[in-house]
């Protein structure tokens, strides 16, 4: 196994597979087919975004909960796009580097105690994205089957005429998975409009998910270092002695590097949080508002309509994410 993804394995693999990351290859074929996707999929994502605010602008009936619809998905997918940008910046990738620099020391240092204390934070990062990505599989069904349902369930079908080139049509009035501006008349090119919502939520939720991982994951790494300096400042002494019998040199000194080891160790956890703190301090604010007022629309819309609550699992569940990951 590559010892440069282990730790972020499970995140690198889904953010590779999603497109979300600017991913290099040796084979110039490889690499610009994959650079194509990865255009693809984030110009998707952001017109779908854009489109969401075209509608909020233009829409004609601008009632409080469509308005609150609405805006419980743009704010939540412009704010995993801010994410992807910062993702992809040169200060984020530093951290990715840095992080892949100390795994591989770890893995190239033959100590059992050390390894396990690793290994042990890599699998409850594997668990917890494993987890997540789940949730975020089941909570975007219903906004898949939700129309379907509403459908079935409306006493009596409404219809609307739209007259092009001197041709009118009577067309049903169909519900949608989401809220989004056409440039067509969405109810005449019906299942192509559901297509485009199924495939901007699939979009969507993932972005959401493996943005918000990833930083997850950092966290969960930057926790297992503490616990290696941990280990590391108790058995400073075993460590010496070990390194006396490995190098052939004195105690004393064998002592003094094993803590000014330890002393660069905390260092380095203090300089990567710092830098992780310029890099996301604006983003993690923004996130935070835009969970709270999440949870404003998510209480209206269960209070004024009960109708909407099937839909609400989605939104329900991102908000629950930042105290959940907290607990990690």
């Amino acid at each position: 196994m590559d010892t440069n993804d282990i730790h972020l394995k499970i995140n690198m693999k889904s953010l590779f597979v999603l497109g979300a990351f600017r991913f290099r290859f040796k084979c110039w074929l490889t690499d610009i087919a994959y650079r194509t996707y990865s255009y693809f999929i984030r110009t998707y994502f952001v017109t779908f975004i854009i489109c969401e605010y075209i509608e909020l602008i233009t829409m004609p009936d601008k009632r409080l909960l469509s308005i609150v619809e609405i805006l419980a998905v743009s704010l939540i997918y412009s704010t995993a796009a801010w994410r992807l940008k910062v993702y992809n910046s040169k200060s984020f990738n530093k951290l990715i580097r840095q992080l892949r620099e100390v795994e591989h020391d770890i893995f190239s240092v033959n100590n059992t105690d050390l390894l396990k204390i690793y290994n042990e934070h890599v699998r409850t990062n594997s668990r917890i994205c494993t987890g997540f990505m789940w949730i975020g599989v089941l909570t975007v069904i219903p906004y898949y089957i939700h129309p379907i349902l509403q459908e079935a369930s409306a006493n009596e079908a409404t219809y609307m005429n739209v007259t092009h080139n001197n041709i009118t049509k009577l067309l049903k009035i169909r519900p949608l998975p989401l809220s989004s501006w056409f440039p067509y008349n969405r109810y005449e090119y019906y299942y192509y409009s559901y297509a485009y919502h199924i495939v901007a939520a699939a979009i969507g939720a993932s972005m959401v998910v493996l943005t918000d991982l990833l930083f997850v994951s950092i966290m969960i790494f930057l926790i297992g270092q503490l616990k290696t300096l941990q280990y590391h400042f108790k058995n400073a002494k075993k460590i010496a002695m070990v390194l006396k019998l490995n190098i052939g040199t004195t105690y004393n000194n064998s002592l003094n590097y094993t803590i000014k080891y330890g002393i660069r160790m905390h260092q380095f956890i203090i300089r990567y949080v710092e830098d992780l703190d310029k890099s996301m301090s604006r983003l993690m604010l923004v996130d935070f508002a835009v969970a709270s007022l999440q949870m404003a629309t998510l209480g209206l819309q269960m209070i004024v309509v009960k109708r909407y609550i099937f839909k609400q699992f989605f939104r329900l569940s991102n908000i629950l994410r930042r105290p959940l990951l907290s607990l990690t």
